[in-house]
């Protein structure tokens, strides 16, 4: 029961938070939303390493939903997300992620997921932080999608290796529950993309971060 009404808790303060964002566009709320969040789940957020200066691609692995609010948590970058194409479609939430600057991902259709990357090179910003999850999806431990790597080597801008610990702990792939604790997160030094070929980042990439 203490959780269904964590659950209830959160969707509230989500809608509440994403729509104080629609219509003010005020960049300080989303972070002031996952710490809200992270402060009701009783998780607390421990960090390494050290930020470079934008314009940079965090590349990080995926466990938990809370691997999204652990890097915004940590970060007072504008950061730009790819999102499943769904997300766009939830009431409220929706309308904040587009008014926020993510960038649909249709997975189905990996010729709809190219144009997303290129939409993501028109949009680039010399101050923008990107944030990708080679993984593609929290399920998926061991094949990685190199279309962010393409995309930090067509804007020769670094990529900052991520690893995020312990948020599967925190919120299970298939659980709804939330336990609380520690999220650890390591920023490795970044790595400059035109040195390595696509295969050779992903190499890289995947002996850091998983």
């Amino acid at each position: 029961m203490k959780n269904i009404i964590l659950l209830v808790k959160i969707v509230v303060y989500t809608a509440y938070y994403a729509l104080r964002f629609i219509f003010s566009k005020d960049m300080n709320i989303p972070t002031l939303w996952c710490r809200k969040i992270l402060h009701m789940c009783n998780v607390n957020v421990e960090t390494s390493g050290i930020l470079p200066k934008p314009p940079f691609i965090i590349v990080a692995n995926h466990e938990s939903y809370f691997d999204i609010l652990s890097i915004l948590y940590l970060t007072n970058y504008h950061l730009i997300w790819f999102a499943k194409k769904e997300l766009f479609k939830v009431p409220i939430f929706g309308r904040a992620i587009k008014a926020y600057g993510a960038i649909p991902v249709d997975r189905n259709d990996p010729k709809k997921a190219s144009f997303s990357v290129i939409k993501a090179l028109k949009r680039k910003k010399d101050d923008a932080v990107l944030v990708i999850f080679p993984q593609g999806t929290r399920k998926n431990l061991d094949n990685f999608k190199k279309g962010g790597f393409l995309l930090a080597k067509k804007l020769n801008i670094p990529i900052l290796p991520t690893k995020i610990e312990n948020s599967g702990k925190i919120m299970g792939v298939d659980s709804f529950k939330i336990n609380p604790g520690v999220i650890k997160v390591h920023f490795f030094k970044e790595i400059d993309p035109s040195n390595y070929s696509l295969d050779e980042l992903s190499d890289i990439l995947k002996g850091k971060i998983v």
